[in-house]
């Protein structure tokens, strides 16, 4: 059994808005399992779709980190668009039960796209994914403890502008971004490092190059 598996902690992966759960293993299988090192992983997609409040979707995972944290136990906690923003909220919530929070293309402080659908109709998810969420502002801080990594892509069309929403903090923060245009180093932040290449907001956890990232 790998030594990670015996300190007890599971790896939790949370799916993007629509992903049915038959599909999110072999879509997010590969990273997940370099996450997991050999500890199980369990799948978890969005309640409704997550076509709904996303702070009920956050409210119904809590019980998950509360046992874990009874148990001292430490989860690693994996998501991508909306289900990243779901892992993002969850480690803030509860800290002590979170080893690691990795989120693929998440617009953990909004975009420009739920703006817009929140404007034209009544869809409760955009609403809460929007620039001006006040339910988003309250996450909008560092996360101290857990290993935070956030990996986005210049090319998503979906998290607008993604590199200034996926953007993490913390005492042990990582952020990767992926884009064909080079970033002068004067120019990147604290903790983020440049990948060039190209993948789109659907695409990004499959990317190969990312994929090699160490957990």
């Amino acid at each position: 059994m790998n030594d990670n598996a015996t300190l007890g902690w599971s790896t939790h992966v949370f799916g993007a808005t629509l992903t049915p759960a038959r599909v999110l293993p072999w879509f997010y299988g590969p990273r997940a399992e370099r996450l997991a090192e050999g500890g199980a992983i369990h799948y978890h997609a969005m309640p409704y779709g997550g076509l709904g409040r996303t702070d009920r979707i956050v409210e119904s995972f809590i019980p998950l980190l509360e046992s874990a944290a009874a148990r001292d136990e430490k989860l690693r906690l994996v998501g991508h668009s909306l289900g990243g923003v779901v892992a993002w909220a969850l480690a803030h919530e509860c800290p002590e039960a979170v080893d690691t929070v990795e989120v693929w293309g998440a617009p953990l402080r909004g975009t420009g796209v739920a703006r817009f659908f929140a404007r034209i109709s009544a869809v409760q998810e955009a609403r809460f994914l929007s620039p001006d969420s006040g339910w988003l502002k309250r996450y909008d801080r560092p996360l101290n403890g857990p290993v935070a990594r956030s990996i986005y892509t210049a090319l998503d069309l979906m998290v607008v502008p993604a590199r200034d929403s996926s953007y993490v903090e913390g005492d042990r923060a990582e952020n990767h971004y992926l884009s064909p245009f080079w970033v002068r180093r004067r120019d990147r932040r604290p903790a983020e490092q440049v990948h060039t290449g190209v993948a789109d907001h659907v695409l990004l956890p499959r990317h190969n190059r990312l994929a090699l990232l160490a957990a």
